[in-house]
């Protein structure tokens, strides 16, 4: 499996915060209009989105579907809570989970990639944490997940220490797996347009020349 360069990482305490407030106060009606302008997004590029969740359970599937249409855009996707799915499914490797468990970047990475490759999606999510309220050690305390999302150009990635309940730290993770998606759709789209833009000033270039 080919994961490609991983483009950035966040781990900041404010944004955690901020998506685990933003689903306390407004809960699914701020995730489903966030999921509404992913869509618009998708429509125009024409790209497509699959899904590979643990933690949340098929939630972030869930809202990604609460916009008319989204079979347009949204393949399908796969809740992968046990690591042998994971596995079996995704294509981790035993050997990613065994060094860096499954809640970790390594093994996002790998269930983002390996979801993209085998739906055939344009951008691949995946989502791995620990929401409560028992499973957190030291290291990885409840709150944690890690999350990454996959296209062409490699992987993005972000982790997040989310407060809160359950359900809060569940619905916060929704609300982020969704702007990294729409940032990895926005990045595309720019790098599309400067790859159009430079391919027409080298067209025009050429044909100055050839006059």
């Amino acid at each position: 499996m080919s994961t490609g360069p991983t483009l950035a990482t966040t781990d900041d305490a404010e944004l955690s915060d901020a998506w685990a407030n933003a689903w306390a106060s407004a809960g699914r009606a701020t995730a489903i209009q966030a999921a509404s302008e992913i869509a618009d997004r998708l429509r125009a590029s024409r790209a497509t989105v699959s899904t590979a969740e643990s933690c949340t359970g098929g939630l972030l599937s869930a809202i990604l579907t609460e916009v008319p249409g989204s079979s347009v855009y949204f393949l399908g996707g796969v809740v992968s809570y046990a690591n042998e799915v994971k596995e079996r499914l995704l294509g981790v490797k035993t050997a990613t989970l065994i060094a860096h468990g499954a809640v970790s970047a390594a093994c996002v990475i790998e269930m983002a990639c390996g979801v993209r490759e085998r739906l055939g999606t344009t951008f691949g999510v995946a989502v791995s944490g620990i929401a409560g309220p028992a499973g957190g050690t030291v290291e990885k305390p409840v709150g944690t997940v890690h999350f990454a999302v996959a296209s062409k150009a490699g992987c993005l990635t972000e982790k997040h220490l989310f407060p809160g309940n359950r359900e809060q730290i569940r619905g916060a993770a929704v609300l982020a797996a969704l702007r990294l998606l729409r940032q990895s759709i926005e990045s595309q789209a720019e790098s599309q347009a400067e790859s159009q833009a430079e391919s027409q000033a080298d067209s025009q270039a050429d044909s100055m020349e050839s006059r």
